[in-house]
């Protein structure tokens, strides 16, 4: 769908859970442990294929054998390092997946039984700091969930109303930045193929509504061409914008 940039997007990242209708039962629609940083537990599409078209989480990797990698962060020496890497679903089953927070303080004195995904079941269990990673609660979740503010203090069936109604939103003429962020709208922006931008620093010498120029830092010249005038799939114009001014660094 080419509704607005949002749903050109989304729909890129969709995937079928089913090869036929003859495996269209309740087992198939249902959510799989072994998924969870994959496949987005919220966002699929409504009626008949309901849970049979699924939405990718945010920051997923395909493989080349079309293996699905998911991040998670390493918990080292009662820490959870910054670094991010990617771990494949046969390696997760592994591991024991915890989806709070380890490393606070209080959890470590306090809670000595944690919440954790241990071999496709969730279990209250005293673990020790091996085989342990980390899954934000936010990558399990597609860009669409993740635009809605206060997601997680709201119910599943709301999650999935919000997400299917920024899908079908009419782009505007003048356009304001939003008063509630959730802070990935940089992700959707540098993730659409829509929006031009400039691969190199520099300054923007001249703007006009069917290019801009920017010279780079290696004083050379960059011409960028908005798309002007395009037709849509349902019958619309994609109509690009400058959104510099001349001189703009």
């Amino acid at each position: 769908e080419q509704i607005n940039s949002f749903s050109e997007l989304i729909h890129k990242n969709k995937v079928t859970n089913y090869n036929s209708k003859l495996q269209q039962n309740l087992k198939v629609r249902n959510i799989n442990l072994n998924q969870i940083g994959s496949l987005c537990l919220l966002d699929t599409t409504e009626g008949i294929n309901c849970g049979l078209v699924i939405s990718f989480t945010k920051n997923i990797k395909i493989e080349k054998k079309n293996n699905f990698q998911f991040p998670y962060l390493p918990i080292l020496n009662t820490k959870t390092k910054n670094f991010i890497t990617f771990m494949n679903s046969f390696t997760q089953q592994t591991y024991i997946v915890l989806f709070n927070n380890y490393y606070l303080r209080k959890n470590r004195l306090f809670n000595f039984y944690y919440l954790g995904l241990i071999k496709n079941s969730f279990k209250f269990k005293n673990i020790s700091l091996q085989n342990i990673i980390y899954i934000k609660p936010i990558d399990t979740f597609s860009f669409s969930e993740n635009l809605i503010p206060f997601l997680f203090y709201n119910d599943p069936a709301r999650g999935l109303m919000g997400a299917k109604m920024q899908s079908q939103i009419v782009p505007i003429l003048k356009n304001k930045k939003s008063i509630i962020i959730t802070g990935y709208e940089k992700n959707l922006l540098n993730s659409s193929n829509l929006i031009l931008k400039a691969y190199q620093e520099g300054i923007a010498i001249y703007v006009s509504a069917y290019k801009i120029i920017i010279r780079d830092i290696y004083n050379r010249k960059i011409t960028y061409f908005l798309d002007k005038y395009k037709r849509s799939n349902h019958f619309t114009i994609l109509h690009s914008k400058p959104n510099v001014w001349q001189g703009e660094r």
